[in-house]
């Protein structure tokens, strides 16, 4: 009897112990997962040749910032250029799509201009021309920026470039439209 009782009890420690060591395991995996929690204040919306462009200034737990654009056609099977297209296109065929900061002494940039969205080129063969584009639908692009003032008000005059196109026609592009705005300083605060 004296070695089933201790049988029992190692049993139920053992039995405690992997129960732990799996519920930990599984908060680590949630916490690592999850997506990043952040406060998004949206600045700027508007329609125009077909695509619908909403601005965003997103402030992540972590602390980092970004300034977001989401550009999206409003016509079913169109598809937007590659940020990385040249601003006249190529041979003078497309428009990138771009979030550009024109002026700004309340922020400073502080990454690369992010896509979220792979590029995939459709060819010419007749131009002998290929041209990168996104997937048919909205394309998120992401300026990361710091805070660097101690005025009420970041201001940012930007300024966006786009051109939706389908397998058949395009639509006017948008290049270079100036957009003014403002978020106050309490939005940067933790």
């Amino acid at each position: 009897m004296y070695y089933g009782s201790t049988f029992k009890k190692q049993r139920v420690i053992a039995l405690s112990t992997l129960a732990l060591v799996v519920s930990t395991a599984i908060i680590l995996y949630y916490i690592a997962t999850r997506p990043e929690k952040y406060h998004l204040l949206t600045t700027w919306t508007s329609t125009e040749n077909g695509v619908k462009v909403k601005i965003d200034v997103i402030k992540y737990l972590s602390g980092e910032l970004k300034l977001s654009g989401t550009f999206t056609p409003t016509r079913q099977g169109f598809h937007l250029y590659s940020k990385d297209l040249p601003k006249d296109g190529l041979g003078g065929l497309g428009r990138p799509t771009l979030l550009e900061i024109v002026k700004s002494d309340s922020i400073k940039i502080t990454g690369p201009l992010e896509a979220d969205r792979p590029v995939q080129d459709i060819t010419f063969d007749i131009l002998g021309i290929s041209l990168p584009v996104y997937p048919a639908g909205s394309v998120v692009l992401s300026l990361p920026f710091e805070f660097v003032t101690n005025d009420n008000l970041a201001s940012m005059d930007i300024a966006i470039t786009y051109m939706a196109c389908s397998d058949k026609t395009c639509l006017p592009p948008v290049i270079g439209k100036h957009i003014s705005i403002q978020v106050p300083s309490s939005f940067f605060e933790d």
